[in-house]
């Protein structure tokens, strides 16, 4: 029986929510839902990294 080692996956809430957001950026009702839940878990600086990034995607929330 082989064993496979579990690989640390560790990401950021900001890289998380990214991710996220780019697979469900096919809907637009979705993709602001999670937006606003992201939201409440990121710190100010990292809420806006996350609203920059969404604008460089042609993404416009709120």
């Amino acid at each position: 029986m082989k064993s496979t080692a579990k690989i640390k996956n560790t990401m950021t809430m900001l890289e998380y929510c990214k991710l996220l957001l780019n697979k469900i950026s096919f809907s637009d009702e979705l993709l602001k839902k999670e937006y606003q839940k992201g939201l409440k878990y990121l710190n100010p600086k990292d809420q806006e990294e996350l609203k920059q990034w969404l604008l460089m995607k042609g993404k416009v929330i709120e």
